[in-house]
Formats: C-alpha cells, structure tokens, sequence
C-alpha cells in the first residue's frame, strides 16, 4: 500500500505541472497585452489626460473620435482616442450652430483653449435647455474648407457617465464640406 502511494505521487505531480505551467503563462500574455491607462481627470485636459466621458462622441478616422460636450455652459471640442485619451487638436478654428428654440445666441465660435488642448466657445453662455439639432464646422487642417458634422445634442449627454453608448444611439453624424448636402 504504502509503495504505491509512493508511486502514484509523483504520477500526479508530474501530471498537474504542466497544467500550473499553462496557466501561469497565460496570466503573464494576459498582463501584456492590458494597457496601463492614467487616471481619469478632471478638466483642464492636456494631451495624454483621460477625460471623463460625457458630451457627444463624432467617429473620425483612425480611431479618433471628436467629443463635443457642454460645461458650465460653455462648448468644449477635445479629440479623444478609443480610449478616451486626449489627443492632439486636428482643428484650430470652426463654429457651432444650433436648430432649435434657444435662449440667447444659435451660433458660436470656437477658439483654441488657452490652458486646455481643445477648442472652446467664445463669447456669451450656452443657456439652457441644452437641447437641439448642432451643425459643428472645423477647419481642415490645410485650411481649405471646413469639414462640417450634424448630431442631436441633449442634456443627458452633458451627464458623467460609464460608457460611450446609449440604448437609443443612432449613427446621425456624418461628414460633409458643403452645407447644401445637408439640407440645411
């Protein structure tokens, strides 16, 4: 009895080794492949900062997503990465008009930040309701022309939350040069 307890032992070891081996190794792939992410901040943002997501997310290429948001009733244009990392602004000037029923003023400048990487609203407050149709225009980085994104902006948009994604999101934001493609 007592030999083949002696025996038996090392089988079972032998064979639970490489099972321990595999799952060790796929714990070290797995640390590897997550990426390390700073803390989310609070603004001012600066490039390498990750933002609290809020605000309205406009797909670009290359994973870039413009992020239009309003705070403290002021407009706040970042460009944000898949992981809401800032990046670095792809547009120097543009302007915001609103359809809708607002108080105060339809259209808006947008200027570079002075302390921020982004471009912020110049002038008098956003008033509330913050709720209508934006025309966003920025200007392409060559100059020529402005490329021109539609989206419907709510106040619940201006909410922190946990993910990009509402149950009713729909793909209204497109890309174009010319207003008159839009049917404004």
């Amino acid at each position: 009895m007592k030999t083949k307890i002696i025996l038996l032992c090392p089988l079972i070891f032998a064979l639970l080794l490489p099972l321990h081996a595999q799952e060790s190794a796929s714990e070290d792939s797995a640390g590897k492949d997550e990426k390390l992410l700073p803390e989310v901040s609070d603004p001012p943002y600066t490039v390498g900062d990750r933002a609290t997501i809020q605000g309205q997310y406009v797909p670009l290429e290359d994973g870039i997503s413009i992020n239009f948001r309003i705070r403290n009733n002021r407009i706040y244009i970042y460009w944000v990465d898949a992981d809401d990392l800032i990046v670095e602004p792809q547009a120097t000037a543009g302007n915001v008009r609103f359809i809708a029923d607002v108080r105060g003023r339809s259209y808006f400048t947008l200027e570079p930040l002075g302390n921020e990487d982004g471009l912020g609203s110049v002038g008098a407050p956003v008033y509330e309701p913050h709720i209508f149709t934006v025309i966003l225009s920025l200007e392409k980085t060559d100059g020529e022309g402005f490329n021109t994104y539609t989206f419907r902006y709510t106040s619940v948009l201006a909410a922190k939350r946990e993910s990009r994604v509402f149950f009713n999101d729909e793909k209204d934001s497109s890309e174009s040069t010319n207003p008159k493609d839009k049917g404004y």
